[in-house]
């Protein structure tokens, strides 16, 4: 959820303005209680009392704006992933059944035809042999599928 400065500030000025009124009567209250003390004095008391209290709001506002803005950042970081990673599981199910209806077509293969394999197979790729002019090294061969790509990459 995201709160602009504007709530915030919104939000300290009602509670300001309700601790203001309470330091207000409760200066008038004590005030007509005794009456040696004098209410500018207490009101004087009260307006230090409001402003220490408005700076240490604003303080731990700051403080809390800063957090959720940075809380707001990592949910945004955290919906473009997830709505990437729903984008290309849709893809990657979607070549699975172009795939799939392609194999429907061939449901008794008898032999390879190359009509086959350039319905199933994209590309084969061979990599270079691991030791140079030995007749029995290992090759890498790579064997693209249609629509679904390498199939069994580590």
């Amino acid at each position: 959820m995201k709160f602009s400065k504007k709530i915030i500030s919104a939000i300290l000025a009602t509670v300001l303005i309700i601790s203001s009124l309470s330091v207000n009567a409760f200066a008038a209250d004590i005030s007509d209680e005794k009456d040696n003390v004098p209410l500018s004095e207490l009101q004087a008391s009260a307006e230090d009392f409001i402003s220490s209290v408005t700076a240490e709001l604003r303080r731990e506002s700051t403080d809390v704006i800063a957090e959720l803005e940075s809380l707001n950042a990592k949910y945004e970081a955290l919906l473009l992933n997830a709505d990437e990673e729903i984008r290309q599981l849709t893809e990657s199910a979607s070549n699975v059944d172009k795939f799939i209806s392609l194999a429907k077509k061939y449901t008794r293969i008898t032999e390879l035809t190359p009509e086959i394999l350039h319905t199933f197979i994209s590309k084969i790729v061979i990599h270079e042999r691991s030791e140079r002019y030995k007749q029995h090294s290992e090759q890498q061969i790579d064997i693209y599928f249609t629509h679904i790509g390498i199939v069994g990459e580590a």
